[in-house]
């Protein structure tokens, strides 16, 4: 039923909405700044990989590889592109499902493109699905044997791209399937 706001609860909006207001006046710019270069930077790859299509010999939609790469790559940015034009709008919690879709997409990339995989590459190509996790471990082979070739060159390989990936996908999906934490906190 309808009634007049507690004079506590009206004072503690008006303060949360004033600190709203700071810190929005605060980060805003830096935000937009950001938005702006990851959009140069997107829309020049973009550009660079319509030049790879119309100036290369590059059969598109043949069942190689490097079709794979190139197709793969304009997913990838596409996903960029929405997910930027989902923050120039203010949509940043909303656009968490597609960040997962933008990072399921890179890491497919890499699995398609990884030379010691052909067996991934075969099934994405014939139209089958290729889930997340499998891409990840694909992924985990070629970290493997990128740390043995480091160390082989005396360089300690640091972090693990298949524990952030895992990360990335249950952060993410938590958001994309409506769950109450992170709209509570879009809310606020």
């Amino acid at each position: 039923s309808r009634r007049d706001l507690p004079v506590k609860v009206r004072a503690h909006r008006d303060r949360a909405a004033a600190d709203f207001a700071r810190r929005d006046a605060q980060l805003q710019p830096s935000i937009d700044a950001h938005v702006a270069a990851y959009t140069e930077a997107v829309e020049g790859i973009i550009s660079a990989h319509r030049g790879i299509a119309s100036g290369t010999d590059l059969v598109i939609g043949a069942d190689t590889r490097w079709s794979a790469i190139w197709e793969l790559a304009g997913r990838c940015l596409s996903e960029c592109r929405l997910l930027l034009h989902a923050l120039r709008g203010g949509f940043a919690l909303e656009a968490s499902s597609n960040v997962r879709a933008m990072f399921e997409a890179m890491y497919l990339l890499g699995a398609v493109a990884f030379h010691g995989d052909e067996a991934t590459l075969r099934r994405w190509l014939a139209g089958e699905n290729v889930r997340p996790n499998k891409a990840r471990a694909v992924m985990g082979s070629k970290q493997e044997l990128a740390r043995l070739r480091m160390k082989e060159r005396g360089i300690e390989p640091d972090g693990d791209m298949v524990a952030t990936g895992k990360w990335l996908y249950s952060h993410f999906s938590d958001s994309a399937h409506h769950r109450r934490d992170p709209i509570t906190a879009s809310i606020a």
